[in-house]
């Protein structure tokens, strides 16, 4: 009997929390209301986006909702739309009604304005009111949109819209080549900011520089103005030795004054012989240029070792050749008898060539690739 009691007890406390629970889901939902409503008929010419359920507002109030959304077989207008209305609320029938929506995607709803300054009556809550909706702002900014595009395009010609894509595609260019005008002044703007960082640090080592210079200068200065005083000082301590230096050049000029005048008196005597010592001087100089003249024309040994390259030449590869068999034989006299062997002989062959090779450095003789050449025997 316990346990069927407590049962009992469990059953009707969960009885009572479900109907508790109900009442509570009710009151909380917005479907669910018990207030009285009465329905308001509107004609639309067209419900896009409008829903069953969608609210119905008076001047931004939440006055009723959307019961039913059909379509208009009377012919007023392409859409009949059924709204349930708070019975506390009363809607002048001047208020004008449109399809509006909450933002540019909001969702779609039905509004009613205010009726302005005269009011007329109220719409009757018998289930007879009906009115006509109009669409909403947006919704107659779009149309009327829609219309001006129509419009433009039946007015356009072909050509006249193939000037405008021209046209557009000119502007779009001109776009692309402003942003990059815009970046190419930003670079420069850059490379103009880093120009003045850096001039600026230059600035800054300059006047440091001058700052340096302008005590170096001073510094400069008072050691040139010490050196002018010890200078002043020498040439007062010289003075006297100048002077003195002076009369002794004044004195010899005197002597020399004299010494030519007796130079003039001895040309001036006959006796003296003098005249003879010139004329020996003239001959002999003669002499010397006859002998330079005939050098120079290639007279004789002498002249023709100056004036014949080839001789010359001749003359310098002999001389070349005795130095190396001297060099030879005073190094190994047995070569007088044996003569070289072929290494020995390749070795005499590149000292010949090295020797006759500076000697034409040194004396400036022509043959140098010859001497080569002949220097290389197989």
């Amino acid at each position: 009997m316990e346990s069927t009691a407590r049962l009992e007890v469990k059953v009707g406390l969960l009885l009572i929390a479900g109907l508790v629970a109900f009442v509570i889901l009710i009151l909380v939902s917005d479907r669910v209301d018990f207030e009285q409503r009465y329905a308001v008929s509107a004609y639309l010419p067209d419900a896009e986006g409008l829903l069953v359920g969608s609210p119905v507002t008076l001047s931004g109030i939440r006055v009723g909702r959307v019961a039913a959304i059909e379509p208009d077989l009377s012919g007023r207008a392409a859409i009949k739309v059924r709204m349930d209305i708070l019975r506390s609320f009363d809607i002048s029938s001047t208020s004008p009604l449109s399809l509006s929506t909450s933002g540019i995607l909001g969702d779609a709803h039905l509004a009613f304005a205010g009726p302005g300054r005269e009011p007329g009556p109220p719409l009757p809550k018998d289930g007879s009111a009906e009115v006509d909706a109009h669409p909403g702002t947006l919704a107659r900014l779009v149309q009327q949109a829609e219309g001006v595009m129509a419009a433009a395009e039946n007015l356009l010609e072909e050509e006249s819209v193939n000037n405008i894509r021209r046209i557009l595609a000119a502007g779009a260019e001109t776009m692309e080549q402003g942003a990059l005008l815009v970046s190419g002044l930003n670079q420069r703007q850059e490379r103009l900011d880093t120009i003045l960082d850096a001039m600026d640090r230059l600035l800054e080592g300059g006047n440091e520089a001058i700052t340096g210079l302008h005590a170096s200068a001073e510094e400069s200065l008072q050691q040139v103005s010490a050196v002018l005083t010890q200078v002043n000082e020498g040439l007062g301590a010289l003075r006297p030795q100048v002077e003195e230096t002076l009369g002794e050049s004044r004195q010899a000029l005197a002597r020399l004054g004299k010494i030519l005048e007796t130079v003039d008196q001895a040309l001036a005597d006959p006796d003296s012989g003098l005249d003879t010592l010139l004329a020996d001087s003239g001959r002999s100089l003669s002499s010397l240029a006859d002998i330079l003249h005939d050098l120079a024309e290639g007279r004789g040994v002498l002249g023709q070792l100056l004036r014949s390259e080839d001789l010359a030449a001749d003359l310098n590869a002999i001389a070349i050749d005795l130095s190396n068999a001297a060099t030879a034989i005073a190094d190994k006299p047995s070569v007088l008898v044996w003569g070289q062997r072929r290494r020995e002989r390749a070795e005499s062959q590149q000292q010949r060539l090295e020797l006759r090779q500076r000697r034409a450095f040194m004396e400036g003789l022509p043959g140098v690739e010859s001497g080569t050449a002949e220097g290389q025997e197989p």
